[in-house]
């Protein structure tokens, strides 16, 4: 559900805050064309043009990149704290604002549906705030540290505040309403109880139609959300939605939201300590950009073998309930069936690479190598309980060295 837009600001802003502005530039006139020009010129050709998906992500693209080129070329962060001063997560918030004025501008202008407030809420949700506003809190969460010079209680502070609030940010930040009573919720919750979740949070991620997908959320101890978005419960089949919703609760059986989320703060405690005993001073961008880099890629790494084996758990979980002991034929082609249909609707090849799943086609290929295979004596699982005890043993490790 991570989306490319709020990726690049995320990542820009991340950047911007790190570094040291031994060379600023002091050319005012190519920052407003930078920062408002080009997203201005962008703007008006799509407006002036016929509206086209293709034309409509270039505009993106230009009104993104400029504002990076400003941010890390020109320091436009820089600029926008000689006026604010560096105040917490202010100077960050007026950076960020001159790229997003202008996509909800855009958005505005080329929306597809009649209430343009509906759906510029709905880009500016999906494309922006889920991801920035959890980056702005972490910024926060750092600035205080860097001010109090208290390392261990504010990351302290911030595991806590983030379990505490998670599920309501989610729940809040994104459009959602528990999904009505009826046999696809039935089934749902069916397959929620074979995985063990007794007392699941079934909703429906309203997004006009525009995006198949579904995610999961729930951290140790705390409710179960599940969300399916409305595309997905009005275009695919209830055998086809029963076998995303087996993949879907194989991430709550397994924890792996909850080992996800400490793989991130595993890597960063790590760095920071490995870059501690070295004496190299944080505040250099390259050396925080690597711990970000590091995270991001350890987090992938990880993401990928849960997600394999949430596949896995999804045939397993049609082969027991079929009252096999071994993986069917028919239970790995009920979940590579719908994966097939969610490449199909949502338009993409089932060779399309995807960082954090892999492609279609090659878990496709994964699920059907299993037919035949033992059900308790899948390698994945095995693989996924080593991966967990190293975290575990890495966090431990941490705190004792």
């Amino acid at each position: 559900m991570i989306r490319s837009i709020s990726l690049i600001l995320a990542i820009g802003l991340s950047l911007s805050v790190t570094e040291t502005y031994e060379q600023v530039s002091e050319n005012g006139y190519v920052l407003a064309f930078l920062l408002f020009a080009i997203p201005l010129i962008a703007t008006i050709v799509v407006l002036l043009s016929k509206h086209t998906a293709a034309r409509i992500s270039i505009a993106v693209t230009v009104i993104l990149f400029s504002w990076l080129i400003a941010l890390l070329g020109m320091s436009w962060l820089y600029h926008v704290r000689l006026v604010t001063g560096d105040l917490i997560l202010v100077d960050e918030i007026v950076a960020v604002l001159p790229p997003i004025i202008f996509l909800v501008a855009l958005w505005w202008f080329t929306s597809p549906i009649g209430n343009k407030i509906s759906w510029v809420l709905h880009r500016l949700r999906f494309d922006v705030l889920m991801l920035l506003l959890i980056v702005l809190f972490i910024l926060g969460i750092q600035e205080v540290e860097e001010s109090t010079g208290d390392f261990g209680f504010v990351w302290l502070a911030i595991l806590l505040l983030f379990y505490a609030l998670a599920p309501l940010y989610f729940l809040t930040i994104l459009p959602t309403s528990r999904i009505k009573e009826g046999a696809v919720k039935n089934a749902i919750t069916q397959v929620a109880s074979n995985a063990g979740i007794k007392k699941p949070n079934i909703y429906i991620l309203h997004t006009h139609y525009k995006i198949l997908n579904a995610l999961a959320y729930g951290l140790l101890f705390q409710r179960k959300f599940v969300l399916f978005s409305d595309k997905l419960l009005r275009d695919l089949t209830q055998s086809e939605v029963v076998a995303v919703a087996r993949h879907e609760f194989a991430h709550h059986k397994f924890m792996h939201t909850t080992f996800l989320w400490l793989t991130f703060v595993c890597v960063m405690l790590w760095v920071f300590y490995f870059t501690e005993v070295a004496g190299v001073e944080l505040h250099f961008l390259a050396l925080k950009s690597t711990k970000w880099i590091c995270a991001i890629i350890a987090f992938v790494l990880v993401s990928r073998q849960f997600e394999k084996q949430a596949d896995t758990y999804a045939v397993v979980d049609f082969a027991r309930t079929s009252g096999s002991d071994i993986v069917t034929e028919d239970a790995a082609n009920s979940m590579a069936k719908a994966l097939q249909a969610i490449a199909f609707l949502n338009g993409h090849s089932p060779q399309r690479r995807d960082y954090l799943h892999g492609s279609i086609s090659k878990r496709q290929q994964y699920l059907r190598s299993l037919v035949g295979s033992p059900l308790l004596k899948i390698p994945i699982n095995t693989r996924v309980r080593f991966i967990k005890i190293g975290i575990l043993s890495l966090l431990v490790l941490r705190f004792i060295v």
